[in-house]
Formats: structure tokens, C-alpha cells, sequence
């Protein structure tokens, strides 16, 4: 059902990944993994990999989308945002997506090769493409 990504542009840290494995432990599932039509995906990489390891993608919900609502994840087992596990969450969710993120270059490169895909509205300094 879910196929690993063909080309991802994030690398990953062992620190990031070492973090979702943690937060996952500790406080469970956050965010989705979003996949194609085909079933590859392109979001959710690291989640899939660190989750795949214990079996927890044996049973996914999966929901068809078209991108034109959000989807609201609620967490029935947290009973309000103020919970610790909650505050835990939030932050986690932002601090792991800072630790692990490490730009693949030879991706990004072949992203901006293709010529039809912009990713200008992504507020990519001229230093960072340098990099």
C-alpha cells in the first residue's frame, strides 16, 4: 500500500530521527504521511521508516483526499490541549522537523532541472540554494 519515495530532498539526521523515535515512544502517532494515487509517498518519510520498524503501518487508516480541504487529525486519547502529552506534542512536532531536516542536493538539483517545477514561492534564499 505504501511504497518507499523515489527521490526525497531531506536526508534526514540521526539526531532528527532519534527524536521521532522518542516522541513516538513516548506520546504516540503525530501527523500523517501523505502518498499518491500510485501509493508512493511524498511526505512522511522518516515517520514511515521509523514506524515501519515496530509494525504500526500493518493496520494504516487511510483517508482519500483531493487536496482541496485540510484534514483535522483528532487525538480521541488526549482530552484537551492544555494535556502534557499535547504541549509535548506541539513542540516535538516543530523541533523535530527543525533537528531533522538536512537538504539532499543532488534532489534539489534535479527538482529545478525538470523546468516545470517552481518552487520560488518557498522563500529559498540565494545562500540556501547556494548550500
Amino acid at each position: 500500500m505504501i511504497r518507499p519515495q523515489s527521490k526525497n530532498a531531506n536526508r534526514h539526521t540521526q539526531r532528527g530521527m532519534q527524536a521521532l523515535e522518542t516522541s513516538i515512544a513516548t506520546d504516540g502517532w503525530i501527523g500523517a504521511i501523505t502518498v499518491a494515487a500510485d501509493g508512493e509517498k511524498f511526505d512522511g518519510s522518516a515517520r514511515v521508516e521509523k514506524t515501519a520498524e515496530n509494525g504500526m503501518l500493518d493496520d494504516p487508516i487511510v483517508l482519500d483526499i483531493d487536496g482541496s480541504r485540510p484534514v483535522v487529525l483528532r487525538r480521541t486519547d488526549i482530552a484537551h490541549a492544555t494535556d502534557p502529552r499535547a504541549v509535548r506534542l506541539g513542540v516535538a512536532a516543530n523541533r523535530i522537523a527543525a533537528l531533522n531536516l538536512e537538504w539532499e542536493p543532488d534532489v534539489l538539483a534535479g527538482i529545478l532541472a525538470r523546468g516545470d517545477i517552481d518552487l520560488s514561492s518557498l522563500n529559498f534564499t540565494l545562500d540556501e540554494w547556494k548550500d
